[in-house]
């Protein structure tokens, strides 16, 4: 007998084993073999692996996509990945409400499409912002947008396509467009039903508002650069080092940063009794030489020694040399 089973030997076995042909107590004793429990109808495509690869991700994606809303509403919002999931594109249809806001979505390079669903639950109160609504929960219509409220969730979606292709650029460069937009998602015959996607859920957090986000990914699209995602999981993109760009960013700003520098004269030890009776014009005398060097913190870490002085009729400092791991205010 072959090892590999062809398709009719497999609709046999199914057939057999739903009708009761097959009596699994009858079986040989099977020692040490080990049992896994396998779909026929749904075969496991994606590798647990695989989706934490795709999880860890698209987390970044949800980070850049929370700072693109809230640019775009002025507010805070909060994207976080709720799960990332196998499943065929009929169930992803069918958890569906309609109307929604499907969006079908082509990737290039390559032949194939993404669908990204917003949920009617955070749709509605994002165009309740949008408009001018006040801070109270938004009424959730049971109907689609109109023409207005979908160009505004239109400009949401280009900020969405943005952030994907931006995280997907980690991995590989893509170019994302909108094919069509339908609220009943049942209008969009995109994959066949048993076709196997990747689902990815977002949950958003505007307010008192939350709802969700749906990114289908079709495993076709997603399979030529699985090793590269489950590649660069291992290296930990997300850590890389900044880049040139970025130091010289960082030093812009850290140059304009203030921060505060005091020079130490000299220090003395007194009771709070003498330092209660002290009055303009005492004295205080002190062990240090007048020729010796003051030390001169920044942030109130010893930095600098130097010697004090005039420069253009006001009270200076010249700066000698480094201060050392004993020099202490």
């Amino acid at each position: 007998m072959p090892d590999v089973l062809d398709q009719n030997e497999i609709d046999a076995l199914l057939t057999a084993i739903e009708g009761g042909e097959v009596d699994f107590t009858q079986m040989p004793d099977a020692g040490d073999w080990s049992v896994d429990l396998y779909d026929f109808r749904r075969p496991e495509r994606v590798s647990k692996e695989h989706i934490r690869s795709l999880e860890a991700l698209h987390e970044g994606f949800s980070r850049t996509l929370g700072a693109a809303i809230s640019g775009f509403l002025r507010a805070i919002v909060d994207v976080r990945v709720a799960s990332v999931e196998q499943c065929t594109y009929g169930e992803f249809i069918l958890s569906l409400p309609n109307p929604t806001c499907f969006y079908l979505l082509d990737v290039k390079p390559g032949e194939g499409n993404m669908i990204l669903e917003l949920n009617p639950s955070i749709v509605f109160p994002i165009l309740d912002r949008l408009l001018g609504g006040g801070r109270e929960p938004a009424i959730i219509p049971e109907r689609p947008v109109t023409e207005i409220e979908k160009r505004l969730v239109d400009r949401l979606v280009d900020r969405a396509m943005h952030a994907l292709a931006e995280t997907w650029g980690l991995i590989q460069e893509i170019e994302l467009s909108i094919v069509q937009m339908e609220t009943n998602p049942q209008l969009i015959q995109a994959l066949p039903a048993s076709e196997v996607v990747v689902l990815l859920t977002f949950e958003i957090a505007i307010d008192d508002a939350s709802g969700m986000i749906h990114l289908c990914v079709p495993f076709a699209v997603v399979e030529p650069i699985m090793n590269k995602i489950t590649r660069a999981s291992r290296l930990d993109y997300m850590q890389r080092g900044p880049d040139e760009e970025s130091r010289a960013t960082i030093a812009r700003v850290l140059e304009r940063a203030p921060v505060g520098l005091v020079g130490y004269l000299a220090g003395t030890a007194i009771t709070v009794g003498d330092l209660a009776r002290l009055n303009v014009g005492d004295i205080l005398k002190t062990d240090k030489p007048a020729g010796e060097t003051l030390l001169l913190t920044v942030g109130g870490r010893p930095k600098y020694r130097g010697r004090v002085g005039r420069h253009r009729g006001k009270k200076a400092l010249l700066i000698t040399d480094q201060a050392t791991a004993r020099d202490q205010p």
